[in-house]
C-alpha cells in the first residue's frame, strides 16, 4: 500500500500523496485537518512521511486518536512558533499546487491556465508574420506587451513554488517545474542577447531560433491544474515495459519485412545513376536500401500509408499487404495495455 500511495516513487509520501488516500478511501480531509495530522505523524519534522512513520499513521488509526484535537492541545513552544511558519508556507503551496484546497487557489490556476492559452496563441500567430529584418527593434506591439505579462506571472509563479516548496532539493528534480523554469527561459535569453549590444549572428540567432521554440512547452503547465492530464501520464508510466517490448516486437518485424521488400523491390543495378533501377517501371527503385524498406514498413504497419513509398511488384504487393495486416494486429496491443492500465 506504501507503494501504491507514493506515486512519485520517491520512497516517502507528502502531504498530498496522503490526501489522495484518504480521497481514494471515500473520506476525504479538509486542508486544515490534513496539515495538522501530517504534523503529527511526521515524527522526524522533514516534511515527508518515510515507511515507519506510515506504520505508526495506521496504529494510530486502529486506536482512534483524534490528529486534530492531538495538534491543538500541544503547548506554545518554539517549536510550535517554528511549525505556524511552516503553515504559512503550507498554505501558500496549496495555493500554488493544489487548485481543490481553495477558492483562491482555484482562482490562480484558472488565471495561469488562461495566460497559457494567450502565451500559446501569440506563439503560434508569430509563425504566420514575417521575421523582422537583422538589427531591427522589435514593435511594441499587442504580442510584446502579452509576453511580457505571461513571462512575470510565470516568473511570481515559479518564485512563489521555491519559496512556499516543503524540499528546496526535491523541487528541481520534478519535471513539471523543469518545465516552469523552461517556459520562460527563451524570454530572458532573448533579453540577454539584446543587452549584450553586439549584432546577434548566425549562430546566436540559431540558439535563439531554438530557444524560442521552448515556449511550446508552456502547454505542459495544464497538467498541472487538470486531474485527467495527470492520470493520463501516470497510465503511460505504468505502461512503459509492456509498450517497450511491443514495440521491439514491431521492431523486429519492420526490419523483416524491410529487408523481404529490398530484395524483392530493388530491381538492378544501374551504374551511370549509381541508383538501383526497378524491372516492372525501368524507374529509380523507390527501396534503394534496407533503410528506405524500413520507412516504409513503420508507416505501413501503423497504417498511416503516406504514399511516397510503395511496391510496384506483383510480390512487393503481396508483402506489403501482409505487413499492413501483421500491422493492425501487433498495433491493437499497446492499446488494450494502455487502456486497461488507464481504466485502473
Amino acid at each position: 500500500m506504501f507503494a501504491m500511495i507514493d506515486d512519485d516513487e520517491s520512497g516517502s509520501i507528502s502531504m498530498d500523496e496522503l490526501a489522495s488516500m484518504f480521497r481514494d478511501l471515500g473520506k476525504p480531509q479538509s486542508t486544515k485537518s490534513m496539515r495538522a495530522l501530517f504534523r503529527v505523524i511526521d515524527a522526524d519534522a522533514n516534511g515527508e512521511v518515510d515507511f515507519f512513520e506510515f506504520q505508526l499513521l495506521f496504529w494510530k488509526l486502529q486506536q482512534k486518536v483524534d490528529f486534530v484535537e492531538e495538534h491543538d492541545s500541544m503547548t506554545e513552544t518554539e517549536e510550535e512558533r517554528e511549525s505556524h511558519h511552516q503553515t504559512w508556507r503550507q498554505t501558500l503551496w496549496d495555493v500554488m499546487e493544489v487548485p481543490s484546497s481553495s477558492k483562491l487557489a482555484m482562482f490562480v490556476s484558472m488565471f495561469i491556465m488562461a495566460l497559457i492559452i494567450l502565451s500559446t496563441a501569440m506563439f503560434l500567430v508569430e509563425s504566420t508574420v514575417a521575421p523582422l529584418p537583422p538589427g531591427e527593434p522589435v514593435p511594441r506591439d499587442f504580442a510584446y506587451f502579452s509576453e511580457l505579462i505571461c513571462v512575470i506571472f510565470f516568473t511570481v509563479e515559479i518564485a512563489l513554488r521555491i519559496v512556499s516548496t516543503p524540499k528546496l532539493s526535491h523541487f528541481f528534480c520534478e519535471f513539471m517545474n523543469l518545465i516552469d523554469l523552461v517556459a520562460i527561459l527563451p524570454w530572458y535569453m532573448e533579453k540577454a542577447f539584446e543587452a549584450s549590444g553586439t549584432e546577434a549572428g548566425g549562430s546566436e540567432l540559431t540558439i535563439i531560433r531554438v530557444v524560442r521554440l521552448f515556449r511550446i512547452f508552456r502547454l505542459f503547465k495544464f497538467s498541472r491544474y487538470l486531474v485527467w492530464i495527470m492520470l493520463l501520464a501516470k497510465a503511460l508510466r505504468n505502461s512503459v515495459l509492456p509498450l517497450a517490448m511491443v514495440m521491439l516486437v514491431l521492431l523486429i518485424v519492420v526490419v523483416i519485412f524491410a529487408s523481404l521488400m529490398y530484395t524483392i523491390e530493388k530491381g538492378t543495378w544501374h551504374e551511370p545513376s549509381r541508383t538501383y533501377v526497378s524491372l516492372d517501371t525501368n524507374e529509380p527503385s523507390m527501396f534503394q536500401s534496407i533503410m528506405a524498406g524500413i520507412y516504409f514498413g513503420f508507416i505501413t504497419s501503423t497504417t498511416v500509408g503516406y504514399g511516397d513509398k510503395y511496391p510496384v511488384s506483383p510480390w512487393g504487393k503481396f508483402v506489403g499487404g501482409i505487413m499492413c495486416v501483421c500491422g493492425i494486429f501487433i498495433m491493437v496491443i499497446p492499446i488494450s495495455i494502455f487502456s486497461n492500465n488507464f481504466g485502473k
